[in-house]
């Protein structure tokens, strides 16, 4: 509660208490009792209730703002309310956003009336989105498929309106990942690959879409993303066998040459052994590595009794790779791998006597193709961008795929699994995806699309899914700065000018269209005074004025003004003492200098040669005089000192003392 003594007298100080023992103090009040105006006792304030707002972090003596004057209905009474100066409490809206204050006032003739404020605390772009956690580590496959979200950054802000709204993007540019500006999804955009890079440090900011009077330091938070590319052992080994039919006379002989092949990268792709796991009971054969490549040779451990195997050995080979975990290929047949075999077969007789007769022939055997491939697309994922205000038919994209099984196994077509209401269509055999409805940016920005690659193989079709995921590009897409049309300028004002007074306009340009062209400023289009201004103090003020479009990611202008704050005469002279002590002696001729008064004046406009000085009071005899220019007074007659004496009597007399 706080009380106004409205007396007679005028500029009376008084204080306001809050909650959180913030300070508001009144303004001086300048007001009459209705005594000495002569009117009758009514003593009460202009409403029961003010409302009034004030920006939060105010400096201090800053007046809060009322739609009403605030007063009481007395002639030349009125009251503001301003915050305290030299207190360490700011208002902080985040903390408590209104107060209600109650003002009481009385007079010397016991008039009491009171009154109440709401004062609601109004925002202020003062606090950055906050990262909770700040610190993120994530651990993904390199197989991880392109599109696939990731991670989530998330943040708060404990601003309202467009203060606390943020937006999301990476400090620097980063090649495999993205993220969204408003969920803070990172998505994969590029293909990992551990073995060229294990590790990746992303730094995410969230900048809020308020007022930026100061740049992006005050309201921007950073979060870190540690990303960590987890080696997968994606393919396993595959063999492809050569058989070999030795003649009898090679002394060390080779039944077959294997070729292994594993298309992972690094230790995955590396082949740890060839072994044979079945067919050879008696262990005479051996597999025997070449020295370069991964080339394996079958030979015998020891002579083999072929009479024993008219139809030859079956051996059964496997192959290990050094991944983590590995993996293991058998041989079999795959007519997409080798679709021939060209078997050398040799006829011979048991003569045992004289030399053995053979003859040799050729066989080529072709494997038959079974449906055993499914479709697949080139590339895993597909991306596109497209304007909102692209015609309807337009092809946005094709798909394409293969699948190397023959005849009607390897004919693919096309379907789209959600096409967003008919959306989008595509061409069951071209795979041309085309737009069948109109856009709506301000509707929708992004669609993903799930498409599908289907054969015509029998008994069972195979198929397998992509993704096209498709972004929606606003036709005012936001190019272009805000720009002003000079570097600087300046302006002018007066001291003492009311709160509001308009200083200067400034006018920014956009070339962009729509809400991407619309300008908002930092401190205003129009400059006004927020504050009564004091030349004394500050002769001059450098502002920086930023303008923002509205765009999803807001582009900005700057522009600096310099503002002459004018002088005007508001200061009086001040004296160097303000009460001297001077001496004469008695008897003194006529035009003695008694003393000089010096004074100055602190308005720019005044200088001191322009001051005049003249005695007001206390010399009725006119025993002084002072040089209006120099402020020098000197003594007239030479009785001075009985009228001093009797002048001092009283003087003193008046104040209760007495002269011996």
């Amino acid at each position: 509660m706080a009380w106004l003594n409205m007396g007679s007298c005028t500029g009376v100080h008084t204080s306001l208490l809050c909650l959180l023992s913030l300070l508001l103090p009144l303004s001086e009040v300048s007001c009459q009792g209705p005594q000495e105006l002569g009117v009758a006792p009514r003593f009460l304030f202009t409403h029961p209730l003010y409302n009034a707002t004030v920006y939060e972090n105010s400096a201090a003596r800053t007046y809060i703002n009322s739609e009403v004057r605030m007063g009481i209905s007395l002639v030349l009474c009125s009251w503001e309310i301003q915050t305290k100066g030299g207190n360490s409490a700011i208002l902080n809206r985040e903390i408590q956003d209104s107060y209600a204050l109650t003002v009481k006032a009385t007079t010397k003739g016991g008039l009491e009336a009171s009154t109440k404020v709401n004062v609601q605390v109004l925002d202020m772009n003062d606090l950055p989105p906050l990262f909770s956690p700040i610190a993120y580590s994530i651990t993904i496959s390199e197989s991880t498929p392109l599109g696939t979200s990731v991670a989530q950054v998330t943040a708060t802000d404990a601003d309202i309106g467009c203060n606390g709204e943020f937006y999301y993007y990476f400090r620097e540019k980063v090649e495999n990942f993205a993220i969204h500006p408003t969920s803070g999804m990172i998505y994969l955009s590029a293909k990992l690959n551990a073995d060229k890079k294990k590790s990746y440090d992303l730094e995410v900011f969230a900048v809020d879409r308020g007022m930026k009077p100061y740049g992006n330091n005050d309201v921007s938070s950073t979060a870190k993303i540690s990303v960590y590319v987890e080696r997968v052992n994606e393919y396993a080994p595959t063999m492809n066998i050569d058989v070999n039919i030795p003649s009898l006379l090679d002394k060390n002989p080779v039944y077959a040459v294997v070729t292994v092949e594993d298309l992972d990268n690094g230790l995955n792709g590396d082949i740890e052994w060839v072994s044979i796991v079945a067919g050879d009971p008696l262990e005479q054969f051996v597999v025997d590595r070449s020295a370069v490549g991964n080339e394996y040779k079958i030979k015998t451990s020891e002579p083999v009794d072929w009479d024993s195997f008219p139809y030859g050995r079956n051996l059964t080979l496997q192959a290990k790779d050094r991944g983590l975990p590995p993996k293991f290929s058998d041989f079999q047949l795959d007519r997409e791998y080798t679709s021939t075999f060209s078997l050398r077969i040799e006829a011979r007789d048991k003569a045992k006597k004289g030399s053995q007769r053979f003859s040799v022939t050729l066989l080529t055997v072709s494997l038959e193709d079974v449906n055993d491939c499914t479709p697949t697309f080139i590339p895993n994922i597909y991306n596109t961008r497209i304007p909102e205000d692209l015609p309807m038919g337009t092809i946005i994209t094709w798909l394409e795929s293969q699948d190397p099984d023959l005849g009607p196994g390897g004919q693919v077509r096309y379907n789209l699994l959600n096409s967003f209401n008919g959306m989008f269509e595509v061409h069951r055999n071209s795979g041309a995806i085309r737009l069948a409805k109109e856009l709506d940016y301000e509707d929708q920005q992004f669609y993903n699309l799930t498409v599908q690659a289907s054969d015509n193989g029998q008994p069972i079709s195979l198929h397998s899914n992509s993704f096209v995921e498709v972004e929606v590009v606003d036709v005012n897409e936001n190019l272009y700065a805000p720009y002003f049309s000079d570097i600087a300028l300046k302006a002018s004002v007066k001291e003492n000018s009311r709160i509001g007074t308009s200083v200067f306009k400034v006018t920014a340009k956009d070339n962009d269209k729509g809400k991407d062209g619309d300008i908002r400023y930092s401190i205003r289009g129009v400059i006004y005074t927020t504050d009564t201004l004091d030349h004394e103090t500050k002769d001059s003020y450098w502002l920086t004025i930023c303008a923002a479009d509205r765009g999803v990611v807001p582009l900005y202008g700057t522009i600096e003004i310099y503002i002459q704050v004018g002088d005007v005469n508001d200061n009086a002279p001040l004296t160097s003492d303000p009460i001297y002590h001077p001496t004469v002696m008695e008897n003194s001729p006529k035009d003695v200098s008694v003393i000089r008064i010096q004074a100055q004046d602190l308005d720019a406009s005044v200088s001191g040669d322009r001051l005049s000085y003249r005695i007001t009071s206390g010399n009725p005899q006119n025993f002084f005089a002072m040089n209006p220019k120099t402020g020098k007074p000197s003594q007239m007659l030479a009785s001075l000192w009985v009228i001093l004496y009797l002048t001092s009597r009283q003087w003193l007399g008046q104040f209760g003392f007495e002269m011996g």
